[in-house]
């Protein structure tokens, strides 16, 4: 194909909107996973701070009835 040809081609209306709609589909699909990744992190960040809330509740439960013993063997019978 000769240099003029190609320039011809990239001169044609069906050229420009096939580049077109692959630039905007290409940016639609980085945008489409960087809301998906925001989302989830966010998701995952708020399900690990419920489970420490969790926890820390259990923790100061354990320590209001026995002291640190109590919560020594929580944290004992956990890892077990």
């Amino acid at each position: 194909m000769s240099f003029a040809v190609r320039r011809q081609v990239r001169r044609t209306l069906s050229f420009r909107l096939t580049l077109w709609y692959s630039g905007l589909f290409f940016l639609s699909t980085v945008i489409l996973f960087g809301v998906t990744y925001v989302l989830l992190a966010r998701s995952l960040q708020r399900r690990d701070q419920e489970e420490m809330r969790v926890a820390l509740t259990e923790y100061q439960g354990g320590y209001q009835r026995g002291g640190v013993t109590e919560i020594e063997q929580e944290v004992a019978e956990k890892n077990s």
